[in-house]
């Protein structure tokens, strides 16, 4: 995520005997949902907040072990382990390290579950086509010509999220009486060149944008990432003012929370530490660079549909 996960050059803070660990999935699975960039923003974080020490890997699932080998005669004390492929390894790693904490980060649309039951394995689940729910219905609330482009991700790797910004848009139309198209944006987002052709643009807050900019700037479109704090990556930088906001799942502040328990021996694993972030919990937010332009009523109108999908799918 560019500058959102850069360390302060100037951060004194008092180190601490502790050292929390980070295996990510390297390839375009692992990358394709945004929680890499989140998880990594987050234990770094925990270094500069904290003072605790960090060791990282960005592994597969024939590296898994072989990675976590590695880390573990490191001495961590906890192991983040972000990546849809990683849930199945990290129980059988949580058990098999009694001694170590572990958290796992991974989307609640990967059918294979984690079994949440073990006490040294929190699970925290983003629900990725909520996440594209809320910015489905928030493009189609601020869009005028009722047309959105969203930046491509191949379905098959993206988590859900295109299903769920289509049911976000078609829930705003019911709502409102309106007919808002969905258009794919393919490759490097050329088509928001087209006069008149979008006003809101929908991309991952992790994506590399510098040949799309001149585009974007062009088209003057609203830009509505998600992610992490699209505001922060540099390469938002030349179309920060037409950012209206980021859905932000609080994978970042979770482990926050995770490592400063531990330091004070307090870390809660199994079920009663595993939660599934939602927009009804707060595990999904919208960052509030534009909070004084939403649409009158929309928050609301936002928990009541989350509410609706969370109590059916739940």
């Amino acid at each position: 995520m560019g500058g959102c996960a850069t360390l302060p050059a100037d951060a004194p803070v008092e180190k601490v005997d502790y050292k929390t660990c980070l295996i990510t999935q390297g390839d375009a699975l692992g990358r394709a949902t945004g929680l890499n960039e989140l998880s990594e923003y987050g234990v770094k974080q925990a270094v500069v907040t904290y003072g605790v020490g960090l060791e990282s890997a960005s592994s597969s699932s024939a590296k898994y072990n072989s990675d976590l080998k590695n880390l573990a005669k490191k001495n961590c004390n906890s192991i983040v382990v972000s990546g849809p492929d990683f849930g199945a390894l990290v129980a059988a790693s949580a058990v098999a390290n009694p001694g170590i904490n572990f958290l796992y980060i991974g989307t609640a649309q990967n059918p294979a579950r984690v079994d949440g039951s073990i006490g040294n394995l929190a699970v925290y689940e983003v629900d990725l086509v909520e996440a594209g729910m809320v910015q489905g219905y928030l493009a189609a609330s601020i869009s005028k010509v009722h047309r959105i482009g969203l930046y491509q991700q191949p379905i098959v790797v993206d988590g859900g999220i295109q299903a769920g910004v289509r049911a976000g848009a078609r829930i705003f139309d019911e709502d409102n009486k309106t007919q808002t198209s969905v258009l794919d944006v393919v490759a490097l987002l050329a088509d928001y060149s087209m006069p008149g052709s979008v006003d809101v643009a929908l991309i991952p807050s992790n994506a590399n944008l510098d040949v799309a900019i001149p585009e974007l700037v062009n088209s003057k479109a609203n830009i509505i990432a998600l992610g992490g704090d699209a505001y922060e990556n540099e390469f938002f930088k030349e179309v920060r003012s037409q950012l209206f906001t980021s859905v932000r799942p609080e994978v970042a502040t979770r482990i926050m929370e995770m490592i400063a328990a531990d330091l004070e021996g307090e870390f809660i694993g199994g079920t009663l530490g595993s939660t599934i972030a939602t927009f009804g919990n707060g595990g999904i937010k919208l960052t509030p660079e534009h909070e004084q332009n939403y649409p009158a009523g929309l928050l609301d109108a936002i928990k009541h549909f989350t509410l609706d999908y969370e109590t059916k799918t739940r």
